[in-house]
């Protein structure tokens, strides 16, 4: 089978979505989904891969899934599990919760990897709300810094709380 993937030999990646779903379905709705198996790469050493998502839906009729960016990995952890991946380039992920989303939601139950762990550039994540995934396979590579920052000036940062609203702001 053919795996769905955005890819570049040697030039930068920049991938820009908008989650639909505003007229009644309020479920589902990711700016930028990158399904099992899915992969967003550029090879060219130091280029860049940029992912911005704004997630959708109908706040009347909304789910927990309507995702700036929801990255759902691979259904084998381990195996070829490079989600979003550059060759010693930056990656940026900027995401914007839609109703009833996170800004960037990494899935839960399968092994999503952003950053190659042999060759990782630097990776900022840009959102009021994340959630990164704790499971087996999952993981953020960055070759010197991981920044982690909110979209909104004044909304801060809370790693590990559960007490937090999920949704962000």
């Amino acid at each position: 089978s053919v795996i769905p993937q955005i890819t570049s030999a040697g030039g930068a990646v920049t991938v820009h979505g908008t989650g639909g779903g505003s007229n009644g379905n309020g479920n589902t709705n990711q700016g930028v989904a990158i399904s099992t198996g899915g992969r967003i790469t550029s090879a060219g050493n130091g280029t860049a891969v940029n992912v911005t998502g704004t997630g959708g839906g109908n706040p009347a009729n909304s789910s927990s899934l309507n995702h700036g960016v929801y990255l759902s990995g691979c259904s084998t952890a381990g195996v070829n599990n490079l989600t979003i991946a550059s060759n010693n380039g930056p990656i940026s992920i900027t995401g914007t919760a839609g109703a009833g989303g996170l800004g960037v939601s990494q899935c839960s139950t399968l092994g999503t990897v952003v950053g190659d762990s042999t060759t990782p550039g630097n990776v900022t994540i840009i959102a009021d709300s994340v959630a990164l995934s704790t499971w087996t396979g999952s993981a953020v590579n960055a070759a010197d810094r991981l920044i982690i920052t909110p979209r909104t000036a004044g909304v801060a940062i809370d790693l590990g709380s559960t007490s937090d609203s999920p949704h962000g702001p």
